[in-house]
């Protein structure tokens, strides 16, 4: 059974998304997408046409957090 994640919840996790392609200095790829050149547009038009899901670009960012919390 998949959990159903409440439209308010869905709302933020873009922003917080966002927040991380600022503040990651890194070359982290998730599925080909540069998560550190990512703009605004850029994470929006890859997660509108499918070449990016929200769960491999928040992948990304926790790879890229891993890596540099060592």
């Amino acid at each position: 059974m998949v959990p159903v994640v409440p439209a308010r919840s869905r709302n933020v996790m873009l922003p917080i998304s966002i927040a991380l392609a600022v503040l990651a200095p890194s070359t982290t790829r998730a599925q080909g997408f540069d998560v550190i050149e990512a703009t605004i547009t850029s994470v929006h038009d890859a997660l509108s046409s499918g070449r990016l899901t929200c769960h491999a670009l928040v992948q990304g960012y926790l790879d890229r957090i891993a890596a540099y919390d060592q």
